[in-house]
């Protein structure tokens, strides 16, 4: 898999060195290679599935080509309505919409479901199989009552500081990743770090997530979807940000995002109607335990000590958001509750378990049914530290290597 994906770290620059050697002289260590499992209080350069701006892709890495030597079949514009489960338990068919029309397709031996925390907690309590009342309300057939379906919903939430140099930043992209154990008073193990931290340059991620969040937040949900003005509105972004007033400014910005890596909270994903349509209802749970609320406002406090060391004083480091009169742990609780953000690193809600425990066992199967898998960021009982890019497309890899040894000899 590493092979394909080919991860390489970006070349250093003037900036990201002068990061470093400011870390360094708030105790973190620099650390050459990310890879190891050792992520105690260190930061460096992360190796990353980049070709230029375009992250590489599962798509781009595994299935286009596969699809190019004819060995898989892609249906596009579809959407999934529901696994066919009968009354024997066991799966006969999947249902799409396509074009306008309902498609039901025959299983021949096995469905696995790689839809992402959310829609594939949905799929499968639009198949009839999650919260028994909670199907019922929607008028769906209980096909299997499995209360954990939707349950253990997690994510990394982030908060991010925002500054200005007395130059431009030399670095175009996110490269740089630290870890650190900010909140002493957490049960993790020793060495384990509880946060992540990422210097960006404004000129590319500002602009980044402005075409992502933008379209979301200004469009209803009934616009987002096959219609012009999304991709109208991240062309107009992307012009802003070519204008020189523009460009000169946020060229000297940069950001530091501090983000929460092993959350004690958890949420729930639940139906928002008995339809593929529908949204489903999401709540994320942040700061349902208090510790992760206490562990951001560190992680906040261990980033300001690294921004205030003299490498990046000297390059300048002039606090812009929140501010740096912002001290006191109520206002930077405050601060964190009304600025905190999804990280897009949703996991748990098809959990994982052992001993008859957890929506699927240990070769990714759901429990009670017979043909049917969860290969995806799901099935993650605890979610890691890190991003959940690689961990999704090592799942993805084990499950194929589960339904090979699954298919019948001969």
């Amino acid at each position: 898999m590493e092979r394909v994906i080919d991860p390489r770290p970006r070349e250093p620059t003037a900036f990201t060195e002068a990061c470093i050697e400011a870390a360094v002289d708030a105790g973190l260590r620099r650390k050459p290679d990310l890879d190891d499992g050792d992520l105690d209080e260190c930061l460096g350069y992360e190796r990353m599935n980049y070709r230029g701006a375009e992250r590489r892709s599962s798509y781009a890495a595994f299935l286009a080509p596969a699809r190019e030597r004819g060995e898989l079949e892609i249906e596009t514009g579809a959407r999934v309505r529901r696994v066919v489960i009968n009354a024997d338990r066991k799966v006969e068919a999947v249902e799409y919409e396509q074009g306008g029309a309902t498609v039901r397709v025959k299983v021949g031996r096995e469905v696995v479901l790689c839809a992402g925390a959310v829609e594939s907690a949905k799929l499968l309590m639009l198949s009839g199989v999650g919260p028994r009342s909670d199907l019922r309300r929607h008028g769906i057939e209980v096909a299997l009552d499995q209360p954990a379906v939707g349950e253990n919903f997690q994510d990394h939430p982030n908060i991010s500081l925002f500054y200005r140099g007395r130059r431009e930043v030399d670095a175009k992209y996110p490269q740089l990743y630290g870890f650190a154990r900010a909140n002493e008073a957490s049960e993790l193990r020793p060495g384990q770090p509880d946060t992540c931290y990422v210097f960006y340059p404004a000129r590319s991620s500002l602009r980044e997530m402005m075409m992502r969040l933008l379209p979301t937040l200004v469009l209803p949900p009934s616009l987002r979807e096959r219609s012009p003005l999304p991709e109208g509105i991240r062309g107009a972004v992307s012009l802003a940000f070519e204008r020189e007033l523009v460009r000169s400014f946020v060229a000297r910005l940069y950001g530091m995002v501090v983000i929460l890596g092993k959350p004690k909270s958890r949420g729930r994903v639940r139906l928002g109607g008995p339809r593929a349509e529908d949204p489903a209802r999401i709540d994320p749970g942040y700061f349902s335990d208090s510790e992760d609320l206490e562990t951001l406002v560190e992680g906040i406090r261990l980033a300001r000590r690294i921004t205030g060391a003299p490498a990046l004083r000297e390059w300048g480091a002039q606090e812009l958001f929140p501010g740096r009169w912002m001290t006191s742990t109520k206002l930077l609780e405050g601060f964190v509750r009304a600025n905190a953000m999804t990280t897009y690193h949703f996991a748990g809600t098809c959990e994982l378990g052992a001993d008859g425990r957890g929506v699927v066992d240990e070769q990714l199967r759901v429990r009670g049914v017979e043909g049917l898998r969860v290969a995806d960021a799901s099935v993650i009982p605890v979610v890691p530290v890190s991003a959940l890019n690689a961990p999704s497309m090592l799942i993805g890899y084990r499950a194929a290597d589960m339904l090979l040894r699954a298919r019948p000899q001969g």
